[in-house]
């Protein structure tokens, strides 16, 4: 077995702590979910739906770094606010 260099050290760790975040954040949304709703007067269902479709749009942002890399990102950034 290898030992990990500092190289993959420095890309192993924050892809770590992405991945606990990651899952910290979505199950404190679940515990959360009802008083959020509560409080936006929807049901959780709703709720959840539009937590869904949040989530889902950001997997728009994988597809558009290609353009960024293309176009650059500032017009890319003034097409994203001004759509």
């Amino acid at each position: 077995m290898t030992r990990f260099d500092r190289h993959e050290w420095s890309v192993l760790l924050p892809l770590c702590l992405v991945g606990f975040f990651t899952n910290y954040d979505t199950g404190l949304l679940a515990l959360a979910a009802p008083v959020i709703a509560d409080g936006l007067d929807v049901s959780v269902a709703v709720f959840g739906i539009g937590v869904a479709l949040i989530r889902l749009a950001a997997l728009g942002s994988v597809f558009t770094l290609r353009l960024a890399d293309r176009w650059g990102r500032k017009p890319l950034l003034l097409i994203s606010v001004l759509a």
